[in-house]
């Protein structure tokens, strides 16, 4: 995401969770960051400058930098036919903004490899 307050919306919601988070302020950064690391689940904002998140995830995918990994679209755009437009360009799902805690953690339980996901038990 390019936004800052959006990178730190989505890291405060996620630190309950003990996911291990990188960010990226840009397309290319993600790019540079996915060529010497490897991830189990990106989140990709749409709409940034130089390349938007469609361009960044097919250049993901040309290069083979995230082939089994699942990306997804993390945008405001929420209008008809924006699932199918993300889904149709290579998205395995997308959340709206703002984000919605219960349905990031309901992706990150779909998405993220069984093998990395521990459910802890809530004390009542």
């Amino acid at each position: 995401d390019d936004n800052k307050t959006n990178l730190a919306v989505a890291r405060g919601l996620l630190k309950k969770t003990e996911v291990e988070i990188t960010t990226a302020e840009s397309g290319q950064e993600c790019i540079d960051l996915l060529s010497i690391n490897n991830y189990d689940l990106i989140l990709l904002d749409h709409l940034m400058p130089q390349l938007d998140g469609i361009e960044t995830l097919a250049k993901i995918r040309e290069k083979h930098l995230a082939d089994n990994v699942a990306v997804i679209a993390l945008t405001a755009n929420v209008v008809d036919g924006a699932k199918e437009l993300y889904i149709g360009s290579g998205f395995a799902d997308y959340l709206t903004k703002p984000i919605n805690y219960v349905k990031l953690e309901e992706a990150i339980m779909k998405y993220l490899p069984a093998d990395k996901i521990e459910v802890a038990e809530h004390a009542n």
